[in-house]
């Protein structure tokens, strides 16, 4: 099913930014729009969510991660799920993974003595594409399949010979495969969402259409964990590169789009407004952003910012990376970014005044396992991007 957000800007300052959105690229007045409610910028501990047994009056808004004292889920401190374990028993898991990954139609082909790009059109799509595609199935294989039941994708190239050798893997392996091509004629690549099968049910799909300027889109899913039945709503989306203010007032307006798309669909389609949310892709931009910072303002949560990375340490006595500091991008401007994100909104669900069922985060990380996550790995040759993991667990307090 497709779907257009052009719909949904029906408010009168939608209308405006969507009309005069060149002339609103003042930064001043950009920022009063989608400036953070919160004085906190990257608080990762309960903000407000209403429900219906009252959230704010139950939820400790405390940043007091320690959870040694608490006694029931009213006293719930942060979407991470090393805070609440104690209080919280796990009726279920699964991990989620985003990746982009660079289509060959977008490679472009360097002399390998300058190390400059041949020809500014020359694309890896013109010469011999298989040789890193066979990387690139051998990564799958071994990073992603193996662990990760929903993998969230940009730039998937829809060559046949391409694509038929990543789909006879996820065939072999029990993944189905979802996309949504970003345009018809014009480009070659898709968005797409990969489901473990035995762990995932997909009950429903939607195409989103952000922009069209260089045909913007989003895939959203409506699925259920089979263990629980709990349902999830995912997207994954590519915003477009921030080239000017133009473009990053753009951004703001694509992921606007997208999260109205959700609710829709959440609450009409799929009749399950309180559905855990996911938002995942290549955001092209950082998380101190306007894109990441509406996000945040719309009740959702990074996964970089709730479970960081580990940065140095096992298990004993870690220390995390800041989610400023992730690196998961080299542009071709030779910048190293952390682009690739991971949202959630966590679904709050009260069995009576004290007992409450939500999702966590857990074990984010920076792929491949044992890379540095702060610095580009120079070994890593699949893509420009590296991918973004995390957990989530389903919790539930217990008296």
């Amino acid at each position: 099913m497709k779907y257009s957000t052009s719909r949904l800007f029906h408010s009168k300052t939608r209308q405006q930014l969507s009309m005069n959105i060149k002339k609103q690229c003042n930064k001043k007045i950009y920022n009063q729009r989608y400036q953070i409610m919160s004085n906190n910028r990257y608080d990762t501990s309960i903000r407000s969510l209403s429900t219906q047994k009252g959230m704010n009056s139950n939820i400790d808004n405390s940043n007091n991660n320690d959870s040694n004292n608490k006694q029931d889920g009213s006293s719930i401190s942060s979407f991470r799920w090393e805070d609440n374990h104690n209080i919280m028993k796990s009726t279920g898991i699964f991990h989620a993974v985003t990746f982009n990954m660079l289509a060959p139609c977008y490679k472009r082909l360097m002399d390998k003595t300058s190390g400059n790009p041949i020809g500014r059109r020359r694309r890896e799509a013109d010469s011999d594409w298989r040789p890193r595609a066979l990387k690139t199935l051998d990564f799958f294989e071994k990073e992603l399949l193996t662990r990760y039941h929903l993998i969230s994708l940009q730039e998937l190239w829809l060559e046949k010979e391409y694509l038929d050798m990543f789909q006879a893997l996820l065939n072999r392996l029990g993944f189905q495969l979802y996309s949504f091509r970003r345009h018809p004629t014009r480009k070659e690549d898709a968005v797409a969402i990969i489901v473990k099968n035995s762990i995932l049910q997909v009950k429903q799909s939607q195409h989103v259409h952000l922009c069209d300027i260089n045909n913007r889109v989003a895939l959203i899913l409506w699925m259920q964990h089979v263990e629980t039945g709990r349902n999830i709503i995912v997207a994954n989306t590519h915003l477009s590169f921030p080239h000017n203010m133009f473009d990053k007032v753009n951004q703001v307006n694509q992921m606007s789009g997208l999260l109205e798309a959700m609710n829709d669909f959440a609450i009409n389609k799929c009749h399950c407004p309180n559905a855990t949310r996911i938002v995942m892709g290549d955001f092209n931009v950082e998380s101190e952003s306007d894109v990441c910072d509406h996000l945040r303002d719309e009740g959702y949560y990074s996964a970089l910012e709730t479970s960081p990375p580990k940065l140095i340490g096992g298990s004993g006595n870690p220390i995390f990376a800041s989610s400023n500091s992730v690196v998961t991008h080299r542009t071709h401007r030779n910048e190293d970014l952390g682009v690739d994100h991971i949202f959630f909104k966590p679904e709050i669900t009260y069995h009576d005044d004290i007992n409450v069922d939500t999702t966590f985060a857990t074990e984010t990380s920076i792929l491949p396992h044992g890379s540095p996550c702060t610095i580009w790995d120079e070994l890593f040759t699949v893509s420009d991007h590296r991918p973004v993991g995390s957990s989530f667990v389903f919790g539930k307090s217990e008296n």
